[in-house]
């Protein structure tokens, strides 16, 4: 990995240092040796470590997902740094072989690629920093809201459920939306009986909540799988 730090440049070596000292204890990689192999080559990251010690103390609180959800992105993350930024990283050492960089068309195209993954994993590292993994269990069923099954009817009678979880969680087919969704921001805070507007094809639409209830049983299997 000191190989591939080597092959970036300035700006890369501080996005991917601090890449590291996020991913330390979700990713199954010795990262504590790892970064110690890359500072020891390149010795002024060390104060990057150190202020980013001092934010991640002051880090706001984000918002959550379920584990299902949450450990899909935590695979993605570990096959960045596990599999992908090290075949990049020979990818580079190879296209260096042929010669003159300036019309290295292999070399361009893989630092271009060393780029987007470098991006990736830190956006990765940022939404695993911040958004939390939960069974939603704690979650109460008074008002319409992340961890409850919403029934709304629409004017003309037709009754639809939404299972609102959380930032990553959507699945159509059983009709799982994200809290951050239009839908999901539509309905949380309202309480049976109250009427509202809600996103449709044809734009906003008039209806009416049901029920609101606590998930069930299929829903929360669901959250865990994976």
């Amino acid at each position: 990995m000191a190989a591939a730090a080597r092959a970036m440049n300035g700006v890369q070596r501080s996005s991917f240092i601090r890449h590291l000292y996020g991913a330390m204890g979700r990713v199954p990689v010795d990262t504590h040796a790892m970064i110690g192999r890359i500072v020891r080559v390149f010795p002024e990251l060390a104060d990057i470590l150190a202020s980013k010690g001092k934010a991640d103390d002051q880090s706001p609180k984000g918002g959550l997902t379920s584990w299902r959800s949450y450990r899909q992105r935590q695979r993605l993350l570990e096959k960045i740094v596990n599999e992908d930024i090290p075949k990049n990283s020979r990818d580079i050492g190879v296209a260096r072989s042929y010669g003159d960089l300036r019309e290295n068309f292999e070399y361009k195209t893989a630092k271009e690629q060393q780029g987007i993954l470098m991006r990736r994993s830190a956006e990765l590292d940022q939404d695993l920093n911040t958004v939390k993994g939960t069974d939603f269990s704690s979650c109460t069923a008074e008002t319409a809201g992340m961890g409850t099954s919403v029934t709304i009817r629409m004017e003309d009678g037709r009754q639809e459920q939404f299972h609102i979880l959380g930032e990553w969680d959507q699945d159509t087919g059983k009709s799982i939306i994200s809290c951050s969704s239009r839908m999901g921001k539509a309905l949380t805070g309202h309480r049976p009986g109250e009427a509202l507007m809600v996103p449709g094809d044809q734009g906003e639409i008039r209806c009416s909540i049901v029920e609101v209830s606590a998930l069930p049983e299929e829903i929360i299997a669901w959250t865990k799988e994976g």
